[in-house]
């Protein structure tokens, strides 16, 4: 997605207070200039979720590019991977989740 199209989406969600995981997934740091979004939009939502319970755990990926864990994964899909099924990394690595 065009970072001008996410930041429309973040600007709707900033009025929604069960929007945290969301907002932290759109404004996570990519290190790719042309998907990252804007400071000021990084920033409104850094605001947003520091005003949140448990203010450390959705904010902790938008201020650095991190790689998804299980536990990310996890929070992303609601569940857990099915077992059996096999992730093939950048690298081209495969790994088998938990």
């Amino acid at each position: 997605m065009p970072p001008a199209t996410v930041t429309r989406w973040v600007e709707a969600l900033l009025k929604i207070p069960a929007a945290g995981d969301a907002l932290a997934s759109m404004a996570r740091r990519t290190e790719d200039p042309t998907r990252d979004l804007p400071p000021a939009t990084r920033a409104a939502v850094k605001a947003k979720l520091e005003t949140l319970p448990h203010p450390g755990r959705p904010a902790s990926g938008c201020w650095k590019a991190t790689k998804k864990d299980d536990r990310t994964l996890g929070r992303i899909f609601g569940e857990e991977l099915p077992s059996g099924l096999v992730l093939v990394g950048q690298e081209g690595v495969e790994s088998r989740p938990g």
